[in-house]
């Protein structure tokens, strides 16, 4: 179907979450709205993950639409999702249910929409809008509801070039990989005041993230606390930061516990997904799970060392990047892309050795 840009006045994205997975399609954002500058975006999302979109310049109007949460949903997300609302900016357009979604983005005459997420909710949402192009991927039955089905080229791949895949039916050519994320002055200023007194005797300062929102992707408690001690025995003039999300502050406290004489080891205060932001933009490097603060890290420029299990590494970061490194354990039944691991031993996890991985944070460091 051939696709008049100069006839594309209104666009809509869909893509109700996750945070990293929202960070990954600011590329695509950004050249649809380098392609057509004169387009108004608006994209769909929830609350938890709407923070991830403030400031960026490339969106016209952020909706929330609330999901309804599931009997069995992950306790991360439960947790991150339970004050969601009071955090929402007030230029953020939220809807009272689902009925006044329908009919508000029914009214807006959106030219086109890209589902990318593509599940029943996002398909009937994509069809209702009564947009003129319904952009999605196609899968099974998707590709029965949108009138421009892509069929991505090579899985897997970058979930960055994943996007991409989406742009070729309009023949846009994207400019680059770089993600993006914003934060404001205020944010910046609170992680200054924190971090300022750390790094006033020239100390590198190294960000551990122990959490993940699936137990699989979780690298095992007591591998965290080998590798900060190897660091702190090996690695001179270092401050370690352990950071921490809705309902991990326990959790860190405990890894925290095992140094809490050593003035090195550091938990970060409590911040917000865009002060998060900010704070990673400190680090000289991240080593972290599969997970938000590693996108967030690619996104402001930080170094990374990123422990995968069941996830698949090369749709989770950039390619040939050697400002990102990688660590998997190369086991037969990984990556599965599972959240819950069918021998119930996470063998892809506890198989990475810490000496491991903190060899490779001195080629970084």
């Amino acid at each position: 179907m051939q696709i008049d840009l100069k006839q594309i006045k209104k666009i809509l994205i869909i893509r109700p979450r996750a945070i990293g997975d929202v960070i990954l399609t600011t590329p695509f954002i950004r050249n649809l709205k380098k392609t057509m500058p004169d387009a108004k975006i608006d994209f769909l999302l929830e609350p938890f993950v709407a923070p991830v979109l403030y400031g960026n310049p490339n969106i016209n109007n952020i909706l929330v639409f609330k999901r309804y949460a599931p009997k069995k949903e992950l306790p991360a997300v439960a947790k991150m999702r339970k004050n969601e609302m009071q955090n929402i900016s007030s230029n953020v357009k939220i809807f009272k249910n689902n009925m006044d979604m329908l009919f508000y983005l029914n009214r807006q005459k959106y030219d086109i929409v890209f589902d990318l997420w593509g599940n029943f909710r996002t398909i009937i949402i994509s069809v209702l809008t009564g947009a003129k192009y319904r952009v999605g991927f196609v899968y099974k039955l998707r590709k029965f509801f949108y009138n421009i089905p892509v069929a991505p080229d090579i899985i897997p791949k970058y979930n960055v070039n994943y996007y991409f895949d989406l742009l070729k039916p309009l023949c846009i050519q994207p400019d680059n990989e770089q993600t993006e994320i914003y934060y404001s002055r205020e944010d910046e200023q609170y992680i200054t005041n924190f971090v300022n007194d750390l790094k006033k005797d020239g100390s590198k300062l190294i960000g551990i993230n122990p959490m993940g929102s699936w137990i699989t992707k979780r690298w095992p408690e007591e591998k965290f606390i080998e590798l900060i001690n190897l660091l702190l025995k090996e690695l001179s003039d270092i401050k370690i930061i352990l950071i921490w999300g809705p309902g991990e502050l326990d959790s860190v406290s405990k890894i925290k516990s095992f140094f809490k004489n050593n003035k090195e080891v550091i938990v970060a205060p409590e911040t917000n997904i865009n002060q998060l932001a900010a704070l990673i933009k400190k680090l000289d490097v991240l080593v972290t799970n599969d997970g938000a603060p590693k996108h967030i890290a690619v996104a402001v420029g930080t170094k990374t060392i990123t422990i995968f299990g069941p996830t698949n590494y090369k749709s989770w970061g950039p390619a040939d990047d050697l400002r990102h490194i990688y660590i998997f354990s190369g086991i037969e039944c990984a990556p599965c892309d599972k959240m819950i691991c069918k021998d119930k031993n996470m063998e892809c996890m506890k198989k990475i050795e810490a000496k491991y991985v903190f060899e490779k944070i001195k080629l970084l460091i």
